[in-house]
């Protein structure tokens, strides 16, 4: 799914906002019961940390984890 924002300042938050038009691309996932239905919408967001960047790791093996420092380097 996608859909355009603008970044706007609607708030008394201090933030820095561009006015830039930019797509926001993402996934639905839940029964197919209720996806199927068009009236049913719910939207939760609680921050970055549950983005599907977090839990997509299909998209790129992890990375190699460094090798120790061998002993005469410490």
């Amino acid at each position: 799914m996608s859909f355009e924002v603008q970044h706007l300042k609607r708030s008394a938050i201090p933030f820095e906002a561009d006015g830039e038009t930019y797509i926001v691309r993402g996934s639905i996932t839940g029964p197919q019961q209720t996806l199927e239905d068009p009236q049913a919408v719910t939207l939760l967001l609680y921050g970055l940390s549950n983005g599907e960047f977090f839990s997509n790791h299909t998209a790129r093996p992890p990375p190699t984890p460094p090798s120790p420092a061998p002993p005469w380097t410490t």
